[in-house]
């Protein structure tokens, strides 16, 4: 259990580094969000911010601000030969 509590530690610090905050709802947010977890996301120069669906949990929140992560990767795959690159 520690392990998976410290992988989670690890990628929420790592989503905030990225511009990822989880909120929780007061009676000033309205009763439909009062007592609900969402995320938000922005960045400098955005014009504005993401925003996640509500949950009903902190952590909740934090699976569904990955789950935005992972869903806008722009992480781009590089094939290389294999007959090119030898094994050092």
């Amino acid at each position: 259990m520690a392990s998976a509590s410290r992988l989670a530690h690890h990628l929420r610090e790592e989503l905030q580094k990225q511009g990822y905050r989880v909120h929780c709802g007061g009676h000033d947010d309205g009763p439909e969000l009062a007592g609900r977890y969402w995320f938000t996301w922005s960045v400098a120069g955005m014009a504005y911010c993401e925003v996640g669906p509500s949950c009903a949990g902190a952590w909740e929140a934090w699976a569904s601000a990955l789950d935005h992560r992972l869903a806008n990767s722009r992480i781009a795959v590089h094939r290389v030969d294999a007959a090119s690159t030898p094994l050092v």
